[in-house]
């Protein structure tokens, strides 16, 4: 027998790392690990690369074999997709040591501990290290709060209004189109233990009266902001951020003390990052002192100014700090003094930039929420004389760009926010700021273009991945575009969302930006307004409202008649089929709509588009009652998704099969079918998918002896689809309201509402846990 405890890893394997270590010793290849975790092929690669070598082996059978000896697969018994499953916290993982500060983390996790404490506000200038600090307090606090624990970046938002919009967002919610973001968060905070961490506030102070009235209806949530002067507002606890610990310039320190000091810490770790060889010695300790003082003990001014030991000694740093930051500090009066040497830092680190990082820096404010190599060079349209690579790299070192991700394809980008809100100053000066902005939408129009055929395939988990890690980038592109900058630009990217928006995205986001193009259309080509119509018509019927996005996609399948486009024929034919469905009176004309567009897709071959077209048949015959024929249409559909890969579709015939079993009374059939789309639709978080298959469990449930949990089941599915904002197909209605009144008979009221209540109160990971209680593997 193998000792599990001898010959330790060299490193321990991260979360993700043995999440793909789990996957691969169950025999999935690198493209369905790829698939599953929405990383890129290559990422895998790299992952599996890195886990070979922590557990020194050559391939993947000796990887599987050490992790079942070592036991790392031991212990939690979790399925694939419960392995993947996400945490209760949306908090990054951090790429450097912490520096310090531990009476602060101290006092600030004792404040949030405090039960008469709701909102804490760290304050203090920019670059004094708030972000990071609150990231090491509320990590600390990871298990002390039920439902978790969220970071609400508000960085790339300028207004106001949309914090609401934003805390939503973070926490994965469509608000309905009935309510305002405000309210919803109302209603779904009201019982939830949570801390949100909602970061660089400063610039929507006027949203801070939103927290004060969340807290006033949520009796266990709890706020830590970060913003550069307190809110203001009733409650909050300000906690102003000190800076670094710094030493005594007329007290002579041993070098092997001065580690104590956090600001010379900070200074060794980060020059030790840009030059290896670097160490605090008693000849470098009065110069590396005399830069942090210099630099008021400011993290990021000290980060900024260790990114230049690569090239410069520090007592030569030295000298060039006391001639530029000594020029630079006389700002404007009534900006606090810190605030001053921060900017005049920044100053002076761009100031040392070739033209040719200048010119390249400014370009890269356009982005938020971080950028890849590809769009950068988009965004430079070829200004850059030498590789982007070189320039991103320096960039890097300098510390004016943050980098994450594993491997070259999936490299990230970003700016802190002072650093970005410098970078659009710059942009802002020049002339190219709308040109710039112009190829930025140009790139994202593009990309959203590549993905849209690409969600319905294989790939998809990559694409679908592609758009959410760019989605605020899209956002701005849209923003602009639709806001005067280039409307046909704002229309096409608009119309290739649909299916992002219809399955993954938030869909009550998209439905906004559909109406904005919709108010675009006046002078828009044919083509570009049935695009934008057909994408505003299935956005519609996702969302109950099949009289206008009828309407719509009736005007669309027009225009596409009159243009000779047979593929959208074909899909804005299926599609206006689909706002028929459950409509009894108009089953005929609906089957004909349907048949038709079916017929042009097998012309065309087009697979994604005839597995479409026969679920949306399969809808319309069991809406008839007609269950034979809607079987048959739902097995040739699920045939079709197999053999393209379309996972998502493979998980809606799934659970139209478990509704004609249901239908039929064939209640074991119905719940294995319901059973396996659930565990498909969550892997690869087909969430309103997920709701519905919740509330569909009840009947097998009910009629199978469990009807209380069949009820707890029914007030999860009704929570989570609350939060998405979407509604039950007209089809599957009236069988869950039937189902629901038997369970309701079969506990009596009193039994039933308290476990709707208990299963409303429900996490989604939990509910889905539950559900798959006993289920076969």
């Amino acid at each position: 027998m193998s000792d599990k405890s001898e010959s330790p890893l060299v490193e321990p394997l991260s979360e993700r790392e043995r999440a793909i270590l789990r996957l691969l010793a169950d025999g999935l290849t690198n493209r369905e690990i790829a698939d599953r975790l929405y990383l890129s092929h290559e990422t895998v690669k790299w992952y599996n690369k890195q886990i070979y070598g922590k557990l020194g082996v050559g391939n993947r059978t000796q990887a599987a074999s050490q992790a079942r000896e070592r036991g790392l697969l031991d212990g939690d018994g979790l399925t694939p997709a419960e392995a993947t499953a996400r945490p209760r916290h949306n908090l990054p993982a951090q790429v450097t040591t912490f520096i310090g500060r531990e009476q602060q983390i101290s006092e600030i996790a004792g404040l949030i501990r405090d039960k008469s404490v709701r909102l804490v506000t760290l304050s203090g200038p920019g670059g004094i290290g708030k972000t990071r600090l609150a990231m090491e307090v509320v990590t600390d606090l990871s298990s002390e709060f039920d439902d978790g624990i969220y970071l609400v970046n508000l960085a790339p938002i300028r207004q106001p209004e949309r914090v609401a919009d934003t805390i939503a967002s973070t926490l994965g919610l469509d608000v309905p189109a009935q309510k305002s973001a405000s309210e919803f968060l109302t209603t779904y905070l009201r019982e939830r233990r949570m801390l949100l961490l909602v970061d660089n506030f400063e610039h929507v102070l006027e949203a801070a009266p939103l927290l004060v009235n969340l807290l006033s209806a949520a009796a266990e949530l709890k706020f830590l902001a970060t913003s550069r002067e307190a809110l203001g507002v009733y409650g909050e606890t300000d906690y102003p951020v000190p800076p670094l610990s710094l030493p005594n310039l007329n007290q002579v320190e041993a070098a092997s003390n001065s580690l104590e000091y956090e600001s010379i810490a900070l200074f060794s770790q980060r020059a030790g990052a840009a030059k290896p060889q670097f160490r605090i010695s008693d000849q470098n300790l009065q110069p590396v002192s005399e830069i942090c003082v210099r630099l008021d003990g400011l993290p990021l001014a000290i980060e900024l100014a260790a990114a230049r030991v690569k090239r410069l000694a520090p007592s030569d740093l030295l000298s060039q700090l006391n001639r530029s930051v000594a020029a630079l500090k006389t700002g404007p009066r009534g900006v606090p003094d810190r605030q001053r040497t921060l900017q005049a830092t920044i100053t002076w680190s761009y100031d040392l930039l070739e033209d040719t990082e200048k010119e390249l820096f400014g370009y890269l404010s356009v982005f938020h929420g971080g950028f890849t190599l590809g769009a950068a060079e988009q965004v430079s349209g070829g200004r850059v004389p030498v590789g982007i690579e070189e320039v991103l790299e320096s960039l890097v070192n300098k510390n004016l760009l943050v980098q994450h991700g594993g491997s070259a394809e999936d490299y990230r980008f970003g700016m802190l926010e002072t650093i970005h809100e410098y970078a659009r100053e710059r942009l802002a000066q020049g002339k190219e700021e709308e040109e710039c902005r112009r190829r930025h939408t140009e790139y994202f129009t593009r990309l959203a273009e590549r993905a849209e055929p690409n969600l319905r395939g294989p790939e998809q988990g990559y694409w679908f991945g592609r758009l959410e890690a760019d989605y605020e980038n899209i956002r701005s592109a849209m923003a602009w575009a639709l806001g005067g900058g280039d409307r046909d630009l704002g229309l096409r990217l608009v119309a290739a969302m649909r299916d992002y928006w219809y399955y993954q995205g938030p869909s009550m986001d998209g439905l906004r930006w559909i109406e904005l193009a919709l108010e675009n259309l006046e002078k828009a080509s044919p083509v570009l307004r049935a695009n934008v119509q057909m994408c505003a018509g299935h956005s519609l019927l996702h969302h109950g409202k099949s009289v206008r996005g009828g309407a719509l996609l009736t005007e669309s399948l027009a225009i596409y008649r009159d243009l000779g486009d047979q593929r959208n024929t074909a899909w804005a034919l299926s599609l206006l089929s689909f706002s028929s469905v459950g409509q009894a009176e108009r089953y005929e004309e609906a089957l004909a709509l349907c048949d038709e567009g079916l017929s042009l897709f097998k012309k065309l071959d087009d697979e994604a588009g005839l597995a479409q077209a026969l679920t949306i048949k399969g809808e319309l015959a069991r809406g008839r009652g007609d269950l034979d024929l809607a079987e048959e249409a739902y097995k040739e559909a699920l045939e079709l998704s197999l053999e393209t890969g379309d996972r998502r579709r493979q998980s809606i015939q799934y659970a139209n099969l478990g509704m004609v079993e249901q239908s039929r009374g064939n209640f074991v059939e119905a719940e294995a079918y319901l059973q396996e789309c659930l565990r498909l639709a969550w892997e690869i978080r087909f969430i309103h998918l997920v709701a519905f298959v919740l509330a569909a469990l009840a009947g097998p449930f009910g009629k199978r002896g469990n009807p209380g949990k069949a009820a707890t089941l029914l007030g999860a599915s009704s929570a989570l689809l609350d939060r998405s904002g979407t509604v039950t197909e007209a089809v599957d209605q009236p069988v869950i309201e039937h189902y629901t009144a038997v369970v309701k008979d079969l506990l009596g009221e009193e039994s039933f509402e308290s476990a709707y209540l208990e299963g409303r109160a429900m996490n989604v990971t939990d509910a889905v846990a539950y559900a798959l209680e006993g289920s076969a593997k």
